[in-house]
């Protein structure tokens, strides 16, 4: 099975859920119900949300997951274009969806990584049909120290 597809069925198969959740400037940090450790950043306003969700130990490691109030085609690969203000880069995604939850979990994991760290913001836009796109921005500050805090 593809690192990606690994990926979709984990985010299928598990829910968020924990106790008490804790606070690094703009991310809470949780953890699912299956183990896997969450760090979460919203846009002001709105239920966008930017995931870094890195698996229980002996499974994938982490990954950036965009919940953006789309709906997708479950396992269709859609374009990102995403920005820190300094840099920009085409990032491809592979949308998952459990129930009414659609997800986009965004396919190069060290760019994405690499856009999140540079700055304190970092916009997505998403094409939509007829030429529109759906831009997200997101608060990312303290992005470091969550990624050590739930990192295997």
């Amino acid at each position: 099975m593809s690192k990606s597809l690994a990926i979709l069925a984990t985010l299928l198969l598990s829910n968020h859920g924990q106790a008490t959740p804790t606070q690094i400037d703009d991310w809470t940090l949780m953890s699912a119900d299956n183990g896997d450790r969450l760090a979460i950043t919203r846009q002001a306003d709105s239920t966008h949300m930017l995931v870094y969700r890195c698996f229980k130990e002996g499974q994938q490691g982490c990954a950036f997951i965009l919940q953006p109030e789309l709906r997708c085609n479950h396992g269709k690969s859609y374009p990102t274009f995403v920005s820190n203000g300094r840099h920009s880069q085409l990032i491809n995604a592979i949308c998952a969806q459990k129930g009414e939850a659609y997800n986009l979990v965004m396919k190069d994991y060290k760019t994405m990584q690499r856009l999140v760290l540079g700055s304190d913001y970092i916009g997505i836009s998403i094409p939509l049909s007829e030429g529109h796109f759906r831009t997200v921005r997101l608060p990312v500050k303290g992005a470091l120290e969550a990624f050590k805090s739930v990192s295997p």
